[in-house]
């Protein structure tokens, strides 16, 4: 009876446990996640060393650039992802606890014209991110800034974002997303 009790609370500290992301942009991205902190590195990845005995690397390798190769030809469209996101807002917010949001960018470019272009798409991704994201984080706890300078050549962009769940949200949502698959099957079946 005391291991039932014990595997009862294991399940229940694996279920409570908060997952953590972090996503970092500092001239290249940076994705680590972990429990309770993100610890591991999950992007970039650091290639590894080739064996030199047997060439079945090499062949792992060929078979993975191929795969990739394929994968690039399904692109997602902005379009999918906005509709999504749209379609599940109360899921999201359900999944995700955001913790922080950070941006700071400075863009600069050697044309004007350019520049000013630039600095209009970056300004409108931004507030298609608000309207995306400001219902699981409000918008006040942001750290946003966004600047053109005209004298820069080059622009510096900054990210951070940093967001937890545990395996219990996730559990939730995918139970509720079955619900609603098995509750559409039924509508469309009548």
């Amino acid at each position: 009876m005391k291991w039932l009790i014990g595997i009862g609370a294991a399940v229940l500290l694996l279920l409570i446990m908060p997952i953590v992301a972090k996503i970092d942009y500092q001239g290249a991205f940076e994705i680590r996640v972990g429990l309770f902190f993100p610890f591991l590195k999950i992007y970039p990845i650091r290639p590894r060393k080739k064996d030199k005995k047997n060439g079945s690397l090499k062949n792992k390798s060929k078979k993975k650039k191929d795969n990739q190769k394929e994968k690039a030809k399904l692109k997602l469209d902005r379009a999918l992802i906005f509709g999504l996101l749209k379609k599940f807002p109360g899921y999201f917010k359900r999944l995700l606890i955001i913790k922080a949001i950070e941006f700071d960018g400075v863009i600069g470019n050697e044309d004007p014209a350019d520049l000013a272009l630039t600095y209009g798409g970056v300004s409108a991704a931004l507030e298609s991110a608000v309207a995306v994201i400001s219902p699981l984080y409000p918008v006040e706890k942001w750290k946003v800034r966004l600047e053109a300078d005209f004298e820069k050549q080059e622009s510096e962009i900054q990210g951070l974002l940093i967001a937890k769940t545990n395996l219990l949200r996730i559990v939730a949502v995918l139970i509720s997303f079955a619900f609603y698959a098995i509750m559409n099957q039924n509508d469309e079946s009548k």
